[in-house]
């Protein structure tokens, strides 16, 4: 497996700006290994342990799901229902997919015939200069052509929560996948003797796990196709979990919220626990190496490191939050403060006290991370169905959460505050 690692470092005798200055620029490289998690899960005891741990619970999800099925309704559907009802209407997905891919393929002829225009002008500096700009905003409206009509689609009609998320994420990698191709082409446009990425290489980086553009990378000499089998059996696993979860977790929680005008308080009070620190450098390296490179660092020069980080911040933030807009069909930007705000202000939080106290920042990291998700597990969901089972009003908006007015959220008729210290008594 090709993963991306660092590959110089910093002479011992080197000053403190000199070493800053040579880790902002030195190149990452490929290197043919394992991935960190595979290596941790074949070689440590302890790690194949937890590992194991969430298989038997999807197991036991399994196993639950089937008796569940198997004595209210007489059937056993493993799940299948939820998988079939997020992915409905599969075919308007594929064809917007399709589209995607299309654009993303248009983009090499254009990429070849502005690359030959920028050759032929090289000598006519005003002109390159021109080229260059038309260039640019070819770049942009290809982009905007990724992302507007899957946007607008989308907007116009909603589709099924599963579909929705492949075509919204699939619509931000080809963007993100152009542009690093672009980037790494501007050397090439000044210089004949540095080809063009060919159409294999540029198709075979279009569906590699990958956001850095190489013309090459390391590869194994044969596919090894038992492992290939092993990880497409691993991501089925995911999407059964997930529609283990959805069916005994969400829907019976859920699904008929807003149905009454009322609800007791206690019912929406039971989530626990979401995310921070070093783990949004770590959790998805393929996403942080082309934010690093295609935004915070073009931007830290002018902006600071500061200023730079909250602007990656926000942008990760607001393309998760169009993917679970268009997803759900409504803005309710959760995940957006949660990562955007929270994940930001408590970034000076680590670095200030994680190094004194390792071991607390790591547990309250992890709480954090159970928190968030407990959030986000409940208050979508809770406007998800509200806008479905809720009536209709004159004020319903994509903008304006529906769960903040229906239902309404009140308190047992027969609650009391009691001192817990007059036990004591």
């Amino acid at each position: 497996m090709t993963e991306l690692r660092k590959r110089t470092k910093p002479s011992v005798d080197q000053t403190g700006s000199e070493k800053h200055a040579t880790k902002e620029n030195k190149k990452p490289a490929f290197t043919h290994r394992e991935s960190t998690l595979t290596v941790l899960i074949e070689d440590s005891l302890h790690i194949r342990a937890i590992y194991h741990i969430f298989v038997a619970i999807l197991i036991m999800l399994l196993i639950d799901t089937v008796v569940y099925d198997f004595i209210e309704r007489g059937k056993i559907n493993i799940g299948l229902n939820a998988i079939k009802y997020g992915f409905g209407e599969i075919s308007r997905g594929i064809k917007l997919w399709l589209y995607d891919l299309s654009v993303a393929l248009a983009f090499y002829p254009a990429l070849k015939f502005y690359g030959a225009g920028a050759i032929s002008l090289k000598k006519s500096p005003g002109l390159r200069r021109i080229w260059s700009v038309l260039g640019l905003f070819g770049l942009i409206g290809i982009e905007i052509l990724l992302i507007a009509v899957p946007i607008w689609d989308l907007g116009r009609e909603h589709l099924a929560v599963a579909s929705s998320v492949a075509v919204t994420c699939e619509m931000f990698r080809y963007v993100m996948k152009i542009h690093a191709v672009a980037v790494s082409c501007i050397p090439r446009f000044s210089d004949e003797k540095i080809p063009l990425p060919t159409f294999k290489s540029y198709l075979y980086f279009l569906f590699a796990p990958t956001l850095v553009y190489r013309d090459e990378y390391p590869r194994t000499k044969k596919i090894r196709w038992g492992i290939v089998l092993f990880h497409i059996l691993e991501v089925l696993a995911i999407i059964f979990y997930n529609s283990f979860l959805w069916e005994r977790f969400i829907l019976p929680y859920w699904s008929d919220y807003g149905k009454q005008p009322k609800v007791e308080a206690g019912t929406v009070d039971w989530w626990t626990t979401s995310r921070f620190s070093n783990y949004y450098r770590a959790w998805n390296l393929v996403v942080y190496s082309w934010l690093r490179d295609h935004i915070y660092k073009p931007v830290a020069p002018a902006t600071g490191t500061m200023l730079a980080t909250f602007i990656v911040f926000f942008a990760s933030s607001v393309a998760h939050e169009v993917v679970l807009a268009l997803s759900f069909g409504f803005f309710y930007p959760v995940l957006l403060i949660e990562f955007g705000v929270f994940g930001v202000l408590l970034l000076p939080l680590t670095d200030a006290i994680g190094r004194r106290f390792p071991h607390t920042l790591n547990l309250l990291m992890w709480v954090s991370f159970f928190f968030g998700n407990g959030l986000l597990w409940s208050l979508y969901p809770m406007e998800y169905f509200a806008r479905q089972n809720c009536p209709p009003t004159e004020n319903d908006s994509f903008f304006v959460p529906k769960s903040w007015s229906c239902p309404e959220i009140q308190l047992k008729a027969n609650w009391t505050f009691q001192n817990p210290f007059d036990i004591l008594h």
